[in-house]
C-alpha cells in the first residue's frame, strides 16, 4: 500500500467514526423535532459528509442549525461536550471494527 492509500483509509475511518459519533448525539438531541415530523440525515460518504434535512420548510433552518452547532463541538476530549469521549470512542471503534469485517467478508456469502 502507498502513503496515499493508507492516508484516504486512515480519513475514511475518522470520518466513519465521527458520523456515528454524531448521528448518536443528534438522536438524543433532535428527538422532538424528530417526533414533530422534522427529519435528517447524516452520512459519511466517500467525499465527506452528507447532512440532509427534511420537513416544514419553516424549521429546516432551525434543524440544520442545531446540527452544525453541533459539528462545531470539540471533536475529542475528555468532557461529556465531546463527540468522541473516552466512554465512547471504544464503542464506536468496536462498531466499526464489526462493519469493516463483516463488509469484507460479507457474511451472506458464507451462509450458503
Amino acid at each position: 500500500m502507498n502513503a496515499v492509500c493508507l492516508f484516504c483509509c486512515h480519513s475514511a475511518a475518522i470520518l466513519r467514526l465521527w458520523s456515528c459519533a454524531l448521528n448518536q448525539r443528534l438522536q438524543t438531541l433532535l428527538y422532538c423535532a424528530t417526533e414533530a415530523g422534522l427529519s435528517y440525515s447524516v452520512a459519511a460518504l466517500d467525499r465527506g459528509l452528507e447532512i440532509a434535512v427534511a420537513g416544514f420548510n419553516e424549521k429546516l433552518l432551525l434543524l440544520y442549525q442545531e446540527i452544525i452547532d453541533v459539528l462545531a463541538h470539540p471533536l475529542t476530549g475528555n468532557n461529556e461536550e465531546c463527540l468522541l469521549h473516552d466512554g465512547n470512542f471504544a464503542v464506536y471503534k468496536d462498531r466499526l471494527r464489526q462493519k469493516t469485517c463483516n463488509r469484507l467478508l460479507d457474511p451472506r456469502k458464507l451462509n450458503t
